[in-house]
């Protein structure tokens, strides 16, 4: 459509020029009166006229009419620099609305569909506005169209539910933003301030808006679940870690009460030996407690008799000793018994 608005405005351009030149030659060749020079002098002039049009005319007036597509590709690509740096869809929102202002619109509603199916209206020039049910036969309807539907296509008997929405949210033009099979969304674009309709220009630019806002939508769903991904995988290795650091806390845990365990053993083998050693000899020192006791006995009874002999030698710490002798002798005795005991015991 614009490249045929653009070959009938060169015609027509073509045509006009073409006719001033041609009212500029007649009066000319008439004053010439077929004089060889001074046609010369006509038909140079005519050529003259001709590279002034093409110049300077003809440029200014391609300028004047580009001058506006110039205009909205700077405001498309300044919204397509504020998408790729946006994080949420409320700034997105009201990228897209800074844009419409330049067509002399607003933006009615900007609905996102979330990844559960919810769908909620992030932005909406009128303020609060209701945002359709999740499964309203409103997106089945968009998702068919594939592209801008406006208010007067669908009043003659189009979708029901399309001309709902434009009525509720004052809109004129509506807008799935498809993503391959996934609707990301849909855009409702209010009527011009001013009145109107959309040339042909303005409905181009109102489609790369649409494929521009769906690109961002999907980049960022895209960052959610990367972004779901990572916090997931966060999540695994901090658990992991921690199951590590537990497993690690066990293993020393058990290695400890393993060197323990072979202290303890070693420590047992040697009390064992030691045993063993201090068993024999506490078994040769009560074999020789009896020996002990025998030889003692005889030199008491000897002392005993000695004393019979010689009253005077006698005194009372003798005596004492003479007395205390043999009970102490059998606690050695016992207690050496009782420590032999004890030994084998422990062997």
């Amino acid at each position: 459509r614009l490249a045929l608005q653009r070959t009938l405005w060169w015609l027509v351009s073509t045509l006009v020029g073409g006719l001033i030149l041609c009212l500029v030659a007649w009066p000319l060749g008439h004053l010439a009166g077929g004089r060889r020079v001074p046609l010369i002098l006509v038909v140079a002039a005519l050529l003259l006229i001709m590279r002034v049009w093409l110049g300077v005319v003809q440029s200014r007036l391609d300028r004047l009419v580009g001058r506006r597509r110039r205009d909205l590709d700077a405001e498309m690509a300044q919204l397509t620099d504020s998408a790729a740096t946006l994080q949420t869809t409320e700034e997105l929102g009201r990228a897209v609305d800074r844009f419409l202002a330049a067509l002399d619109r607003r933006l009615s509603a900007l609905v996102v569909i979330e990844p559960s199916g919810r769908a909620r209206v992030t932005w909406s020039a009128w303020g609060s506005v209701p945002a359709p049910a999740r499964n309203s036969p409103l997106f089945a309807d968009l998702f068919g169209a594939r592209l801008l539907v406006s208010r007067d296509q669908v009043r003659g008997g189009g979708s029901v539910e399309i001309q709902r929405a434009c009525v509720r949210w004052g809109a004129e033009y509506i807008g799935p933003l498809v993503d391959g099979d996934e609707l990301l969304g849909v855009i409702a674009i209010a009527p011009k301030a001013g009145g109107g309709l959309a040339d042909g220009l303005e409905l181009e630019s109102l489609d790369r808006m649409c494929v521009t806002i769906t690109a961002a939508l999907a980049s960022a769903r895209l960052y959610e679940r990367l972004r779901g991904l990572h916090d997931e995988l966060e999540e695994k290795a901090e658990a992991r870690s921690v199951s590590l650091a537990k497993a690690l806390r066990d293993l020393r845990g058990a290695e400890q009460r393993l060197v323990q365990s072979e202290k303890l053993a070693a420590l047992g083998q040697l009390v064992g030996g030691v045993a063993a050693d201090l068993a024999d000899e506490v078994r040769g020192v009560h074999t020789r407690v009896a020996e002990v006791r025998a030889h003692t006995e005889t030199v008491a009874r000897a002392v005993t008799a000695r004393l019979e002999a010689a009253p005077e030698l006698a005194d009372d710490e003798l005596r004492d000793m003479s007395r205390d002798l043999g009970p102490l002798l059998d606690a050695v005795g016992d207690r050496g018994r009782r420590a032999l005991e004890i030994g084998r015991a422990h062997v």
